[in-house]
């Protein structure tokens, strides 16, 4: 696990930022690569086998699960969409189904395995991992009751969405993985650098008064 408090390296240093994005994008990457490897899933259905282990019947309880909050979270916002089983009814007839895609089950594994392997102390991440995987649940429902209502009834058109929304659930990922990395990472890391190079000195001072 790369460690920024422990890089002597003055460019490193001076980088740390940068290579924490790139650090996350291959942790990104790896994360992407051990799915395939594991899994083996209907993109359109409820097939899913996870090293050759069918759990579909599982999954399927998933999508249905997924139907119904979704539908309930809608309609605390007012919506008038309805659930049954796995499928999504909206009001002007348009019938969507959940399937094992839209749990964000592959999104929510992605995020845990970046925060699992990426630096940042322990016990932060102990309460900051679970608060974004909620943030990320919570999303995925509203966004799977969003895309049918946006698209009406055109297929075209709920392709649209579907990617719009879909690109915005990685860049809330992404967007989380930042609020980690700024708060938790690099102000550690500068701070750690800053009394171990200058304790006892003047010039952290002037740093400080510099960059914060």
């Amino acid at each position: 696990m790369l460690d920024f408090p422990q890089i002597s390296s003055r460019w490193l240093r001076r980088n740390a930022p940068f290579v924490g994005i790139v650090w996350f994008w291959a942790l990104l990457m790896f994360a992407f690569l051990t799915w395939k490897m594991a899994i083996d899933a209907n993109p359109y259905g409820h097939y899913f086998a996870l090293f050759g282990h069918d759990f579909t019947a599982m999954m399927y309880a998933l999508s249905c699960h997924t139907a119904n909050w979704s539908a309930s979270l809608m309609q605390m916002l007012g919506f008038e969409v309805f659930a049954r089983n796995d499928e999504l009814y909206l009001q002007n007839g348009y019938t969507v189904m959940v399937i094992w895609g839209c749990t964000a089950v592959k999104e929510l594994y992605l995020f845990l395995l970046i925060m699992i392997f990426y630096c940042g102390p322990f016990w932060a991440k102990v309460w900051y991992t679970p608060i974004c995987l909620v943030v990320l649940y919570l999303y995925n429902l509203l966004r799977i009751g969003l895309i049918p209502w946006f698209a009406g009834n055109g297929y075209y058109s709920f392709e649209f969405w579907h990617e719009l929304f879909r690109l915005s659930y990685y860049g809330l990922l992404f967007l989380l993985w930042i609020g980690w990395n700024e708060h938790f990472v690099t102000k550690q890391f500068v701070r750690i650098r800053l009394k171990r190079m200058f304790k006892g000195t003047k010039v952290i001072h002037r740093f400080r008064r510099r960059w914060w």
